[in-house]
């Protein structure tokens, strides 16, 4: 019978396993000690070595230097512009068939305007609707 792994009390939120032999370089800001890894997803993620915590099997885990940084905010991209949603279809949308078609796409809407240029266009912000 196999045994589930029991929880480590001393575990942090966003820990992850420094890799051995991992080589060690500063922070361009603030010179703290870090190491490069590679999350899940591919993406090069900074660790602060001044956060290392030995657990019970010898393997060494450190938070995100994101965490512990001073200047963190200097490195942090800005966020990617919202796309605005578009009709699949690319024609107009029938004010009477716009409660259908939020449903049917599972829409929002978030703010609506009328145009002031003789024309009367009805602009309408969508966001996704989240189950």
């Amino acid at each position: 019978m196999n045994e589930l792994p029991v929880p480590d009390p001393n575990a942090r939120l966003g820990e992850y396993i420094v890799p051995a032999g991992a080589t060690v370089s500063h922070c361009r800001s603030c010179q703290t000690e870090i190491v490069w890894v590679k999350t899940g997803t591919g993406a090069n993620m900074p660790l602060s070595l001044a956060t290392v915590r030995v657990d019970y099997y010898g393997r060494r885990w450190a938070l995100n230097h994101f965490s512990d940084c001073p200047n963190a905010a200097q490195h942090r991209r800005p966020p990617a512009p919202a796309r605005p949603a578009a009709n699949p279809s690319g024609k107009p949308i029938d004010i009477r068939d716009l409660p259908d078609y939020l449903e049917r796409h599972h829409l929002v809407v978030v703010s609506s305007t009328v145009t002031d240029d003789g024309k009367g266009k009805l602009i309408v912000e969508l966001q996704t609707r989240h189950a």
